[in-house]
């Protein structure tokens, strides 16, 4: 229990020394002794607060409204609450996702509290309030939530939205610098000097190449010979790819060119 004494000591304590020194510390004496008074609202108020009768949310500051009749402000906060029909300053309805809280009385630190919610208007805060009965009127029984300390709060931070990994296009299998393929059909094309020639995969799939211009190439004349005696012979000949692509007559598609390797 706070003795006498003990609030004597406190304010010598915390009074500077100066002209008038006595009477300072008599003066903070007397007003340590009303605020520590179990009967002061300030001692009710940090009772509630020392033993956990506090709620503790967090919200948007939105409006600061004063009721005069009531000497106290009224402090809407944005907490984005799915509860309906709840009320403000003058028994107002609030918007859907609004919760309303009160001051004490103005001039019992009210005007402090409402001071601060300003500077923090459209910001987060987390707000401290007590649940303080009604004690008189047609609310009688019920509790209002009195705002005792507001302090910033931290925006939530909003997580990235994950989307399922786009699959990446997969690129063709590139063409082989060289096949072995069993010769189906040689023919020449007049137009280009050249022999169109249809091969068989491994697959059995044909597959039609050129040879480059055979007109004043004597080693293409002979690979062309070569190339119809596997036509002959139904045999294989190992080819390279020259990497040209070459248009010709009555294929509606580019072919590649080819140079024989080897019979």
């Amino acid at each position: 229990m706070t003795t006498a004494t003990d609030i004597i000591l406190a304010a010598a304590a915390s009074t500077p020394d100066q002209p008038g020194w006595m009477a300072a510390v008599q003066r903070k004496a007397e007003l340590l002794a009303v605020l520590v008074n179990p009967a002061s609202p300030f001692a009710k108020t940090v009772a509630a607060v020392a033993t956990g009768d506090v709620k503790v949310f967090s919200g948007v500051v939105r409006s600061v409204d004063y009721n005069a009749k009531m000497r106290r402000h009224f402090i809407a906060l944005e907490t984005g609450t799915s509860k309906g029909g709840l009320k403000g300053i003058n028994n107002r309805d609030l918007p859907l996702g609004q919760e309303s809280v009160r001051t004490d009385f103005a001039d019992s630190g009210g005007d402090d509290m409402a001071a601060i919610a300003r500077e923090h208007m459209g910001r987060r805060v987390r707000v401290y309030v007590h649940m303080e009965p009604i004690t008189e009127g047609a609310q009688k029984g019920q509790s209002v939530r009195i705002v005792k300390f507001i302090e910033p709060a931290a925006e939530p931070v909003a997580q990235p939205v994950q989307y399922a990994p786009q699959p990446q296009p997969v690129a063709p299998a590139p063409a082989p610098d060289s096949m072995s393929a069993r010769v189906s059909h040689i023919a020449r094309d007049a137009s280009t000097s050249r022999a169109i020639v249809t091969l068989l995969d491994a697959t059995g799939n044909p597959v039609i190449v050129v040879t480059p211009p055979t007109a004043n190439n004597p080693a293409m004349t002979a690979a062309a010979h070569a190339i119809k005696a596997a036509v002959d012979a139904g045999a294989s000949i190992t080819f390279t790819y020259t990497g040209a692509e070459i248009a010709v007559e009555g294929v509606p598609v580019s072919v590649r060119e080819i140079a024989l390797v080897s019979a």
